[in-house]
């Protein structure tokens, strides 16, 4: 019998971490207790891009942050053109689902609905 991984949703503050030297991928390793696959947002990866563009330490955050994503197994998820992607993903995201942010409005909307929210906060990442 197949087991079902956790969906971890990505936000693009957390994709910003690799820049300040925090290995997000290992962390969330550690953390997690349950089989789980790594997704984003087609609209977190193009947020990521229009910081590539600005200020430096933000755009080589922003850089390093989308070329992480292109390269681990990240499955990209479809988001909506119309619609700011913290919404795609209040709305798109279900409660066995894990969010990673450090957007604390983000954050509340997730508890809210009853989603897990992992954030990095003293070294670690911890469920809010």
């Amino acid at each position: 019998m197949l087991t079902k991984k956790t969906k971890v949703i990505l936000d693009t503050n957390t994709l910003l971490l690799p820049g300040k030297g925090i290995d997000i991928f290992s962390l969330l390793h550690d953390v997690m207790q349950e089989p789980y696959k790594l997704c984003t947002y087609q609209g977190v990866l193009e947020e990521l891009q229009t910081l590539m563009i600005g200020q430096k330490k933000d755009a080589f955050n922003a850089k390093l942050g989308y070329i992480l994503a292109k390269q681990k197994p990240l499955k990209i998820l479809t988001s909506s053109s119309a619609t700011h992607v913290d919404d795609d993903i209040v709305k798109k995201t279900g409660k066995n689902d894990v969010v990673v942010t450090q957007d604390r409005t983000l954050t509340r909307r997730l508890r809210e609905k009853g989603v897990r929210v992992l954030r990095y906060q003293q070294k670690r990442f911890i469920f809010r």
